[in-house]
């Protein structure tokens, strides 16, 4: 897997290269940029990183699409509930949200079947399923987007102020060992007590959780 980080690249979140067989799949994400995605992309495949990569290459498909970052308030009414891209459960800190749609699926499947077993799909009732997904994982849910913040408020050079400390050998150790895709906040604190040097970023974080943004 290869990641690209860059303002004039992908602003304020990254590109990527997945191999899949004798397939790769390729997209980047952006916010708030000056000029449309689709710009963004066309740059990434014919003159940046990857062009070397796509130029005997063939397009199969291509879908593009907006990421929901931020926590809902609620997700649920009377006979409704919301799960995944719909209730904005994704992770801000790579987009992603196969793993944590399928987490709360199973919390809303749950508190469907004691619903329909109750014979009650009221507002009161189906606000279990928002408590127990919130529970679950939505902590986690809020720590990712504050760290999301605090990456698109980043400059190239303070990225590769991060990528060189990151690619110390006792930082790496410690990722392979405590990564977690999933729950990169666990990663996010040990990485603050091994290197003091991150701390300056953790101002930031503080700033956008205190905020409520």
């Amino acid at each position: 897997v290869s990641i690209f980080i860059g303002n004039d690249v992908a602003p304020k979140f990254f590109a990527w290269a997945i191999p899949a067989g004798g397939r790769a799949r390729i997209g980047l994400c952006i916010r708030e940029a000056d000029e449309p995605v689709h710009n963004y992309f066309k740059k990434l495949v014919e003159k940046g990183a990857l062009s070397g990569l796509m130029r005997n290459a063939k397009t199969i498909s291509t879908h593009s699409g907006r990421i929901p970052l931020g926590m809902l308030p609620k997700t649920f009414a009377k006979g409704a509930m919301i799960v995944g891209d719909a209730a904005s459960q994704v992770k801000g800190t790579s987009g992603g949200g196969i793993y944590t749609g399928l987490v709360c699926a199973g919390h809303c499947a749950s508190t469907a079947i004691e619903a329909i077993g109750k014979d009650d799909v009221s507002e009161k009732m189906l606000s279990t399923y928002h408590r127990a997904w919130m529970k679950d994982i939505g902590d986690e849910l809020k720590k990712d987007v504050q760290i999301h913040r605090v990456i698109a408020s980043m400059s190239d050079r303070q990225f590769d102020e991060i990528f060189d400390i990151l690619g110390q050998e006792d930082i790496l150790d410690l990722i392979n060992r405590i990564g977690d895709i999933d729950y990169p906040s666990r990663l996010a604190w040990n990485l603050l007590r091994k290197e003091p040097r991150l701390l300056k970023y953790a101002g930031k974080y503080l700033k956008y959780s205190l905020a409520g943004r």
